[in-house]
C-alpha cells in the first residue's frame, strides 16, 4: 500500500509540473502578441545627404493618420541620428532642413497639415530643404528619404536705375506664403517684398530663397524712391518659378553689368538667367497684384471700399443687466469695443465665439444661418473693421487666444490662416499688413462680427 501511495504522488507531481509547463509557454505567446503591435525600429537613411552642404540640425517628424505628431526631435550633428522606435501604424515621416535659421515661423500646431511660413516679406535667407515618406509600419523597417530644396533662389542686379533713387525693392510673384510639415505649398499666389542694397552703383539682392506657387508667369516690379516720389516699373516673364532652380534677374543700363557667379550651383538644378534693359522695364505706377490662378487670391491692396456691406445699420436691442466691457467675455461672446450712448446705454461690437476654416461660397452659407445666444445677423469684419483688430492685436493675438480659450471660446490663427472681410470680397491675416482679394478655392477663417445695442435693465 505504501508502494501505490508513493507511486501516485509521483504521478500527481509530473501531472503539476506539466501543468506548470503549459503556464509558461502561454505566457511566451503573450509576449509575442505584444510584440505584434510594436514598437519596431525605424532605421532612416539619407540617400542624398551630399548635396546640402549645410545640412543640419534637422527636424524629424512621424505624423500619424490624423496628422498628429506622434515624434519629433532636433538632429544637431550626423553623429546625433537617433535610433527611432514607433508603434504599429500609417504614419508621415517629414525631414526637414533650415528650419532653426530664424527665417521661417513654426505653425501654431504641430500638425502635418498646418503650415510653416516666413518671419517676414515671404522670402529667407536661408532654403528649406525637405524629404518625407510614407511608411506603414508592421515590423523593423529601413526608409530612404530623398531630400530637395523646397524653394527656388533668386539673384537679383539692377543697373540702369536713377542716380537719385535712394531706395529700390523689388516684388516678385506669385509666390506661396507657406508650406506644410509634410510639404505642401500654400499655392496663395502671393507676392515676396525684397529691399536691395546700392553696391558700387548697382542695387543687389541675393540669394533669397521662396517658395514657388502656381502660375503661368512670373511679375517682377521694382519700387524705386527718389527724395521726391516714388515710381514703379515691372516686368513679366513667360514661366514660373520652381523649387530647386535658381534664377537671376539682371538689368543693365550705362555701363554694361555682366552675369556673375557660376552657371551651376551644387545641388540645384541649371539656373535661369534673364539679363535685360532696365529701359525694357514698364512704369506701372503702383504695385500690380500678381498674375494668379483662376480662384486663388492676389495679393495687391484691395477692398478699401466695403462694396455696401451692411455694417448693423440697425442694430438689435439687447436688456441686459451689466452693461458690456471693451475686451471682456460677455456672455458667450468676445466684446472687441463699446462706444457709450448714454449712462444706462452702449453701443457694442461683439466677435462670434465659433470659427470656421471654409472656402468662400460655404463661408457665405454659415453666415446666413449663424445664429448664437438668440442674437442673428452677423457678417464678417468691415475693411476698416480688419484693419483697425489687426493693428490692436498684431503683437497680442495670442494672448487674446489664450484668454479665449479659457472661456471656452475659439481662438485665433496668427500664422497660417487669411480672414474673410469685407463682405466676403478681401481677407486679412495677423503675419502681416495687406489686405487683399479672396479667391473661390482657397479655405479661409471665418469669424464673423455683431453691432448690438446694450440698454441696462431697470
Amino acid at each position: 500500500m505504501e508502494l501505490r501511495y508513493q507511486t501516485q504522488s509521483f504521478f500527481v507531481m509530473l501531472v503539476c509540473l506539466f501543468f506548470l509547463a503549459g503556464c509558461g509557454s502561454y505566457q511566451v505567446e503573450e509576449s509575442e502578441e505584444t510584440h505584434a503591435s510594436g514598437p519596431y525600429g525605424v532605421d532612416v537613411t539619407l540617400s542624398n545627404a551630399q548635396l546640402f552642404t549645410s545640412l543640419y540640425p534637422l527636424h524629424l517628424y512621424f505624423f500619424d493618420s490624423r496628422g498628429a505628431v506622434s515624434w519629433e526631435e532636433e538632429v544637431l550633428a550626423q553623429q546625433e541620428w537617433p535610433a527611432l522606435s514607433i508603434q504599429k501604424g500609417e504614419y508621415v515621416f517629414s525631414v526637414i532642413s533650415g528650419f532653426s535659421s530664424g527665417d521661417y515661423l513654426p505653425p501654431m500646431a504641430l500638425n502635418s497639415k498646418q503650415f510653416l511660413t516666413f518671419s517676414e516679406g515671404n522670402h529667407a535667407k536661408t532654403p528649406l530643404v525637405i524629404g518625407k515618406n510614407v511608411i506603414k509600419l508592421q515590423n523593423d523597417v529601413k526608409v530612404s528619404v530623398s531630400l530637395s530644396y523646397a524653394v527656388a533662389a533668386l539673384y537679383l542686379s539692377f543697373g540702369g536705375v536713377p542716380d537719385e533713387a535712394i531706395s529700390v525693392e523689388a516684388r516678385i510673384s506669385p509666390v506661396s506664403s507657406g508650406i506644410t510639415l509634410e510639404g505642401t505649398l500654400s499655392n496663395d499666389g502671393q507676392f515676396a517684398s525684397v529691399p536691395c542694397e546700392k553696391i558700387k552703383g548697382v542695387w543687389k539682392a541675393g540669394p533669397i530663397y521662396v517658395f514657388p506657387s502656381k502660375g503661368l508667369q512670373t511679375h517682377l516690379s521694382l519700387n524705386i524712391r527718389t527724395t521726391s516720389e516714388e515710381t514703379v516699373y515691372g516686368c513679366f516673364f513667360n514661366y514660373p518659378l520652381e523649387a530647386g532652380k535658381p534664377y537671376r534677374f539682371v538689368s543693365t543700363g550705362d555701363g554694361e553689368i555682366s552675369l556673375e557667379g557660376n552657371s551651376q550651383i551644387a545641388g540645384w538644378t541649371p539656373e535661369v538667367s534673364e539679363e535685360f534693359p532696365f529701359e525694357n522695364m514698364t512704369e506701372e505706377g503702383a504695385w500690380e497684384e500678381p498674375d494668379t490662378p483662376d480662384g486663388e487670391e492676389g495679393s495687391g491692396e484691395s477692398g478699401d471700399e466695403d462694396n455696401g456691406q451692411d455694417t448693423d445699420g440697425d442694430p438689435d436691442v439687447i436688456v441686459s443687466e451689466v452693461l458690456p466691457e471693451s475686451e471682456t467675455i460677455w456672455g458667450p461672446f468676445f466684446v472687441w469695443k463699446v462706444e457709450p450712448l448714454s449712462s444706462n446705454e452702449v453701443m457694442a461690437t461683439l466677435v462670434s465665439p465659433r470659427q470656421w476654416l471654409l472656402k468662400k461660397a460655404e463661408a457665405v452659407s454659415v453666415c446666413e444661418a449663424y445664429e448664437e445666444d438668440g442674437i442673428s445677423g452677423w457678417r464678417t469684419f468691415t475693411t476698416e473693421e480688419a484693419k483697425e483688430f489687426r493693428d490692436q492685436y498684431d503683437d497680442t493675438i495670442i494672448e487674446l487666444s489664450d484668454m479665449l480659450s479659457k472661456n471656452g471660446l475659439d481662438r485665433f490663427n496668427k500664422y497660417d490662416c487669411r480672414y474673410l472681410c469685407n463682405d466676403f470680397n478681401s481677407t486679412f491675416c495677423f503675419y502681416n499688413t495687406q489686405i487683399v482679394k479672396s479667391g473661390e478655392t482657397v479655405d479661409y477663417a471665418l469669424r464673423l462680427v455683431k453691432k448690438i445695442r446694450v440698454e441696462k435693465s431697470k
